[in-house]
């Protein structure tokens, strides 16, 4: 079994807490983010008149098929711009 020298020591010990760092840089860049507007078959959370109208828009617009789209409220929105919406 060999042993570190005590200069070593220290050399080891950075790379050790520099290995860390960039695995936590990795798993933040790489963590899940938050969609503008769901993919299909996800869920888009809007508060806002506008934000509906944008998500129902997106939805509107892709091809892909079959999707399920959900839009979740995360206020009450007074709908003034005559949209029809469904269940």
């Amino acid at each position: 079994m060999t042993t570190l020298s005590p200069q070593r020591r220290p050399a080891r010990a950075a790379w050790l807490i520099l290995a860390a760092l960039m695995l936590a840089v990795v798993l933040v860049v790489a963590g899940p983010a938050q969609p503008v507007a769901a993919s299909c078959g996800g869920t888009t959370i809007v508060g806002t008149e506008a934000q509906l109208n944008a998500a129902i828009a997106a939805f509107n617009a892709v091809a892909a098929g079959p999707c399920t789209f959900t839009i979740q409220l995360g206020a009450d929105i007074l709908v003034t711009s005559g949209k029809e919406l469904a269940n």
